[in-house]
């Protein structure tokens, strides 16, 4: 479990770190690094832990082994479960810490639509809006978006 959870950390901290700051805007080889980090992660761990780093990937076979061969794969299946959530809550906590001054490029707009040119703050009310505010304006959502209210 602990290879996963070390892993899961290097590969969403290369996510966060090279795909989503304003800094890194225009960088076209951020797939190349999250690649690689992928690479590294199978071929290190890949042996000993199946090399998840995804609950996904490691409930669909367990799930089809259990199918084929009887209940005893779900013996382990919460390494799967909990190895990459923990790892993913740590690179985000790491993330949050290091870049918690850092200017952020927001996903949506509700003037325009679309991403601002402009940098915003990672908590700003601008940068994401709450469904609850997206439901509550007056005028009715985007056609590419859709409220759950």
């Amino acid at each position: 479990m602990l290879a996963e959870v070390v892993w899961t950390f290097l590969l969403a901290t290369v996510v966060l770190q090279t795909g989503t700051t304003a800094t890194q805007a225009g960088n076209s080889f951020f797939g190349l690094a999250i690649g690689f980090t992928v690479l590294a992660g199978a071929l290190g761990v890949g042996p000993f832990s199946g090399g998840v780093f995804n609950p996904a990937v490691g409930t669909g076979p367990t799930v089809l082994d259990a199918i084929r061969n009887g209940a005893d794969a779900f013996d382990y299946i919460w390494i799967y479960w909990v190895g990459p959530l923990l790892g993913g809550l740590l690179a985000g906590a790491n993330f949050w810490f290091t870049n918690y001054d850092t200017e952020y490029v927001p996903l949506y707009d509700r003037e325009h639509h679309f991403a601002h040119k402009e940098p915003a703050s990672l908590f700003s009310p601008e940068t994401v809006p709450s469904l609850g505010d997206r439901c509550a304006s007056k005028s009715s959502p985007p056609p590419t978006q859709h409220c759950i209210c």
